[in-house]
């Protein structure tokens, strides 16, 4: 009984280790997503100053 409460618990553990690891793996997307855009949009507002359309 006391083997099966361990691996349960490790496996449990090691879920927890996997779902943070893709939280913060999906966080850091979210960031360089929103980085590009605001990069994209400044380099664009930067052009529009340079030659008016």
């Amino acid at each position: 009984m006391g083997e099966n409460q361990l691996t349960s618990g490790t496996v449990r553990s090691e879920i927890k280790i996997i779902t943070n690891l893709l939280i913060s793996v999906n966080t850091m997307i979210l960031i360089v997503q929103v980085w590009l855009r605001a990069a994209f949009l400044h380099t664009f507002f930067q052009l529009k100053k340079v030659c008016p359309a």
